[in-house]
């Protein structure tokens, strides 16, 4: 049987892993973008490669939401409880996947730099990756089904 605390523990370590890693690549993406910034003016090609860019941002963190049920659907289909074991896995499973698919936007970002757009339009794309994260990450409510059928 599965507790509360025990899957709130899992949870918690989780997090604190997702977190690390859509904070990493948001800072290593800005301190490279400061970097290679130019002072150039923003053309045509650069707008549309922003747009796109930006549309592959918010359909990554899309997908996220998807992947995270998919991934979760599993531990609710099978017959017998989630071990602890079982139960860990998955939480860190879906943690990196969509911690992963969150860290993708700065990395657009960065790319919108070295084609000569601002500095500026980065942050869009922070914004996009931690209002992702913070939308998608994992929660106890996640897995009530199995805290009430358990």
């Amino acid at each position: 049987m599965i507790l509360k605390n025990i899957l709130i523990g899992q949870i918690s370590k989780a997090a604190v892993i997702g977190t690390a890693i859509v904070f990493f690549t948001n800072i290593v993406c800005h301190g490279a973008g400061v970097l290679i910034s130019s002072n150039s003016q923003q053309t045509d090609i650069t707008t549309i490669i922003t747009i796109i860019l930006g549309i592959f941002a918010v359909v990554d963190v899309a997908a996220g939401c998807v992947l995270k049920k998919k991934l979760l659907a599993p531990l609710f289909n099978s017959d017998s409880p989630p071990t602890e074991e079982l139960l860990w896995q998955a939480v860190l499973k879906t943690t990196i996947v969509i911690s992963a698919l969150c860290a993708a936007p700065p990395v657009y970002g960065l790319v919108t730099v070295l084609f000569g757009g601002a500095i500026e339009i980065m942050v869009g794309f922070s914004i996009i990756s931690l209002g992702g994260f913070l939308v998608m990450r994992l929660r106890p409510r996640d897995f009530d089904k199995i805290l009430e059928d358990y």
